[in-house]
């Protein structure tokens, strides 16, 4: 019997193994920004939006193992551009950026923590403008040409990674990870 529950779990590793992608560039959430709630959030995987104002969002991109830091730093700034241009904007100021790991474990009976998943997390504070209009010049902001954003971004968010350079990334993850909350 635990010889046929361990060919049936190591069957399913193997299986969604093979099928393990990278996160989508995906919207999952629109939400109105809430300062009393906002630390309390559970992040689903993907892209979530958080309205400030008409002009000003904190956009979050919660990746899994398969994705990377870099892909989750382009993937909020994608869609801050997209978000600008969809408002009517042709710019927009980067007044916050934020980046970070996260890793999920799980207690069994006997208290001992495994590693379940993990990934990256990158949120922005950005606010719509003009590019001609002038910067604040108390605060270091970096201004971002909404076009120029799409055009450069866009082909690195759509690109495919092949099995091998996936795989490479799991296993980094999951030593950081492991290495980090032991």
């Amino acid at each position: 019997m635990k010889t046929m529950l361990l060919t049936l779990v190591v069957a399913t590793l193997v299986i969604s193994g093979c099928a393990q992608k990278q996160t989508p560039y995906k919207v999952v959430k629109r939400v109105d920004y809430n300062h009393k709630t906002r630390g309390l959030q559970a992040y689903t995987e993907g892209v979530t939006q958080e309205k400030i104002s008409a002009t000003e969002y904190i956009i979050t991109a919660k990746l899994s193992s398969s994705s990377d830091k870099i892909r989750s730093q382009n993937m909020v700034i994608y869609h801050a551009a997209i978000l600008a241009q969809q408002s009517g904007y042709d710019s927009f100021d980067v007044l916050k950026r934020k980046s970070g790991q996260w890793c999920n474990f799980i207690k069994n009976r006997q208290g001992m923590k495994s590693y379940n998943d993990g990934g990256f997390k990158s949120s922005v504070r950005v606010v719509f403008t003009e590019i001609e209009a002038p910067k604040n010049k108390l605060k270091k902001v970096k201004r971002i040409n909404v076009l120029e954003a799409i055009n450069r971004l866009e082909p690195k968010i759509n690109a495919v990674w092949s099995d091998e350079e996936i795989d490479a990334l799991e296993n980094q993850r999951w030593d950081s990870c492991f290495n980090t909350y032991r």
